[in-house]
């Protein structure tokens, strides 16, 4: 049996590219390793057709993700003609592992009406003799 799950975070925007009639997103998941807390695994993936097109359109860099997908072995022969390979997961389907609200919990927020008593709060100045007035 070859399944991979596994949760983690997107280290860039995903990006979908022709490969030949239909598209294809690779993208790199950062995933802690439970038991040791310094250590992170980043783990190449590749979505393909629908599936890419989802995570161009929905996901973002420091996204929470669940990959489900298998293990593939990727082969090809470099330009000195060296024998190459790479293991990557074949992504079957994602899902989204935080709620819209927590991300955007994670975004700074711009209180426009805070900003605006500031402003009030400097323009105003007490006046203290008649004087003052310009009236």
């Amino acid at each position: 049996m070859n399944r991979v799950c596994i949760t983690g975070r997107l280290t860039k925007d995903p990006t979908a590219t022709p490969a030949g009639n239909t598209r294809v997103c690779k993208f790199t998941v950062a995933v802690r390793d439970g038991r040791r807390k310094d250590t992170t695994d980043f783990l190449d993936c590749e979505a393909w057709a629908s599936t890419a097109e989802f995570m161009e359109k929905y996901f973002r860099k420091g996204q929470m993700i669940a990959v489900d997908g298998r293990l593939q072995e990727n082969k090809w022969t470099d330009k000195d003609g060296n024998n190459r390979s790479k293991v990557v997961i074949r992504v079957d389907e994602v899902d989204f592992c935080s709620s819209k609200a927590e991300e955007d919990s994670r975004k700074p927020q711009f209180d426009q009406r805070a900003d605006e008593r500031r402003t009030e709060e400097e323009d105003f100045r007490p006046i203290t003799d008649d004087d003052d007035l310009p009236f």
